[in-house]
Formats: C-alpha cells, structure tokens, sequence
C-alpha cells in the first residue's frame, strides 16, 4: 500500500480520486451494497461502471449488468500517479512524460505520505526508479514517505527493505 505510478493510455479519463470500480467488482452486487458510492443511487453506480468498463474495452456480462472486468486499467504509453492505500485510485492526470508527471505533482503537492509531499527530484526519482513505494518508511526513528526513502537510493532499480532484528535496523537488497 502505498504510491505507484502506473502506465496508462494517453485518452485515460478516470477522475482523480475516484476508486478505479474492476477493483471492487467482486463485490458488486445489489446484496454487498455495490461497490462504488454508497452514497449515490444505483443509476449513478451503474454510470460510473459502464464508463469503466468502456476504457477498459471489455464485454459486458448480463449478471448485474456488469462489465466483464479486467482488473488493471487499460495501459498505454502515459504516465499517472495512483494511490494503493484504499483499493486503488488515481491522484493525478495523465502525462506522456515522467518529467511532466513529477512537474504536476511537486506543483500541486501531491500526497507522497499524509499531508507529506516531495520535491521535483524525488517524484522524478521515484517515477523513473522503482515507481512503487509503500506509504512510509520508518528509518533510525524517523519517519519518511516511501516515495522520498525509495528515490534517495542511488540505484533507483535496487528496492531497500528495511529489518528490525534484535533491535538494529539493518538494509539488504531486495
């Protein structure tokens, strides 16, 4: 759980902060109380369901008159932030460069942890780099985002896994 930049079709329209409902779908039906929006009426889940399921080109099931989901969004060559604390949602638009993601994201103080947020150098390590992180990290008793402890490598493509073992911290590769 955490941050992960995912690579997504240019023309990705799902909103911002909208939970992306193939994630949920095993859930959704009338008895579980559906999966997107407790709050709003069936008609608008039904929406929300069918725009999904239209970007992700995928047939409909007459069960519920669901989509037949794929579980991941439709990739392609942009760029775009998600968050995978809740079930998983983007937090940004999509970019067709890291460069233009890292930009939007230190411009906008995006959440890299909480209400903690990275510099430009950082989202862009953490984007070209691992481009996952888990939400934080805690380090000879400080605590830090992922993002920011995972782009501070200086082998971006070497994720550092942290141990306590018999009360030393200790760092391996993973």
């Amino acid at each position: 759980m955490g941050r992960e930049v995912k690579r997504v079709s240019l023309d990705f329209d799902w909103p911002i902060g909208a939970i992306w409902p193939p994630y949920m779908a095993s859930i959704c039906t009338e008895e579980m109380g559906y999966c997107i929006g407790k709050d709003k009426t069936t008609e608008e889940r039904c929406i929300a369901c069918r725009h999904a399921g239209k970007l992700a080109k995928r047939p409909w099931k007459k069960y519920f008159d669901c989509p037949e989901w794929a579980t991941q969004p439709p990739t392609g060559e942009g760029y775009q932030l998600w968050e995978t604390t809740s079930e998983g949602s983007p937090i940004s638009p999509v970019f067709k460069t890291p460069e233009e993601l890292a930009q939007w994201l230190f411009d906008n103080k995006a959440s890299a942890f909480g209400s903690c947020t990275a510099t430009y150098e950082h989202w862009l390590n953490f984007i070209k780099g691992p481009g996952w992180a888990p939400s934080a990290i805690m380090s000879k008793g400080t605590i830090r985002s992922g993002v920011e402890a995972f782009s501070d490598n200086e082998d971006n493509n070497r994720i550092v896994h942290a141990e306590i073992e018999g009360g030393k911290e200790m760092d391996r590769a993973g």
